[in-house]
């Protein structure tokens, strides 16, 4: 499950986002120079080497991994094996720790994670890759939490000195850490159905051949394309199904997909 890319593009290319960041030149989602380079130049994705987070752990920089369970090419599964590996000062209190949920709001709950201390793992319901499109008031809570050193499920307790303003549970005699169970692999979310419409024609993004058709392409060559805040809507975009039933039911399923 991929975001939708031409949101941030949109937003970050008006003028007073510009003036406000101090930013001279066009924000471009992904520059084909960078993705090569970092991909198949240098090979650095593939290196399977986590000591550089081991050694900022141990030089007291705090750590979340922030996983979306729908993402099934980054997967969540994987990176909790990663969080789990890691060898580190606190890596054993880390694991003992358990699963809490992640209160987003006063009606919602955003996920599970595990933390010790400023390290956290969080698996974010309902959310592909990347995580912040699907779920942005999860993952905005989280970052926030994150950066003022609070707890991830609630932002109420200070990781580092344990003062808390309800019954949040803390670890006897060190820091913070999460309560719940270890592991939530069993936890089954409903699987919603496609959202069943045409994709948005982005203007930022409308060479990327994935969502623009080629009429909308060619009138954005011709000058002749209808954009409203800064999707094309003239010619207008067209939904078909590739395959399947598109009135697929919910139905419960491991997350694990196991």
């Amino acid at each position: 499950m991929w975001p939708p890319f031409g949101a941030p593009a949109a937003f970050y290319n008006q003028r007073w986002v510009q003036e406000t960041l101090g930013v001279p030149v066009n924000f471009t989602l992904s520059a084909d120079a960078v993705v090569e380079n970092f991909f198949s130049a240098t090979g650095d994705p593939m290196i399977p080497s986590y000591k550089a987070l081991e050694t900022i752990v141990d030089a007291g920089v705090g750590v979340a991994f922030v996983y979306g369970d729908l993402d099934y090419q980054c997967n969540w599964l994987g990176m909790e094996n990663v969080s789990l590996s890691m060898d580190y000062a606190d890596a054993a209190a880390f694991r003992a720790a358990g699963y809490a949920p992640i209160h987003t709001n006063a009606s919602y709950t955003g996920g599970l994670v595990r933390q010790y201390g400023s390290v956290s793992f969080s698996r974010v319901f309902q959310a592909g890759h990347d995580t912040w499109a699907y779920q942005p008031e999860t993952v905005a809570r989280i970052f926030e939490r994150a950066v003022l050193g609070r707890d991830i499920a609630t932002g109420r307790v200070d990781v580092d000195t344990e003062s808390h303003t309800n019954n949040s549970s803390c670890s006897a005699g060190g820091g913070y850490s999460s309560k719940g169970p270890s592991s939530v692999r069993n936890v089954t979310e409903l699987v919603r159905p496609p959202v069943l419409e045409a994709p948005l024609c982005w203007w930022y993004t409308a060479d990327d051949g994935q969502t623009c058709s080629a009429q909308q392409m060619t009138a954005v060559e011709d000058g002749t394309a209808v954009v409203e805040q800064w999707v094309i809507v003239s010619p207008p975009s067209a939904f078909s199904a590739t395959s399947g039933n598109p009135a697929v039911r919910a139905t419960s399923v491991a997350t694990a997909g196991s």
